[in-house]
């Protein structure tokens, strides 16, 4: 009886091959997963500017709302 030099262990190809496509689509899904962190240092200058701006002009909203009820 001859025995193989290498032989071939198929649940151990199957486990590379399916490491390998894990890897594949992490990579895919790589910028999908990032894009609401991008997303949100992007508008985050907007949405601090926008609350800044409410709280400036809250009290002169308030003060011609006053005066509009006299």
């Amino acid at each position: 009886m001859a025995k193989k030099k290498n032989p071939i262990d198929p649940s151990g190809e199957f486990i590379k091959v399916l490491e390998k496509q894990r890897k594949e689509m992490e990579k895919i899904a790589k910028p999908f997963l990032e894009y609401p962190k991008r997303m949100e240092k992007i508008v985050k200058p907007f949405l601090d500017y926008q609350q800044r701006t409410e709280k400036m002009s809250k009290p002169i909203l308030e003060y011609h709302q006053k005066l509009l009820e006299e």
